[in-house]
């Protein structure tokens, strides 16, 4: 099973999208999809630990059942959601995972291919405009924006063996 398939859930959110018409446009409202349907949980030290039970472990069906994330938290449960409103459009996709060079910290944003050319997405914050640049399977340290660098990129989070809250060490020490 793939963290990204839709549910019939997600599928009647695109329902009125057509692959052969999608444009960039499109993307961004599929992300405000999200925003308008889940509610962003604050989190804190009363939420850390439950945060941390949840992370990378959720599909998007589940996620969308749930309808919440952790704020500051939520970025792989933001890609998977929007992945798999895409794959249930039918467009082709990839989960890219960063990390900071100097920090250790850790990103997911999306790569979305509408016709011949691939965006880059950052579905987490809602000013963000899908931006056409490549990011290759190749050469997986490609320095993307500000000091990030591509650590992977796959169909979703547990295609790079990320489903457990340690599971953040495979990224920090590479």
């Amino acid at each position: 099973m793939s963290q990204i398939t839709p549910n019939d859930r997600i599928i009647d959110l695109v329902s009125t999208y057509n692959k052969d018409s999608l444009t960039v446009d499109n993307l961004v409202e599929l992300r405000d999809i999200m925003y308008n349907n889940l509610e962003i949980l604050e989190y804190n030290e009363s939420t850390k630990a439950k945060e941390a039970e949840i992370r990378w472990k959720r599909t998007a069906a589940q996620i969308v059942n749930d309808w919440y994330v952790y704020e500051w938290k939520s970025c792989t449960d933001l890609v998977v959601v929007f992945l798999s409103l895409c794959e249930a459009i039918g467009l082709e996709t990839y989960f890219v995972k960063l990390k900071k060079k100097d920090s250790g910290m850790v990103h997911s944003v999306t790569q979305v291919r509408i016709g011949n050319d691939w965006y880059i997405f950052d579905v987490t914050n809602k000013n963000s405009k899908p931006e056409t640049t490549d990011i290759s399977k190749d050469k997986e340290w490609r320095e993307y924006k500000n000091g990030w660098i591509l650590w992977k990129k796959w169909k979703d989070s547990w295609d790079l063996w990320l489903r457990e809250f340690n599971d953040i060490t495979k990224i920090q020490v590479n």
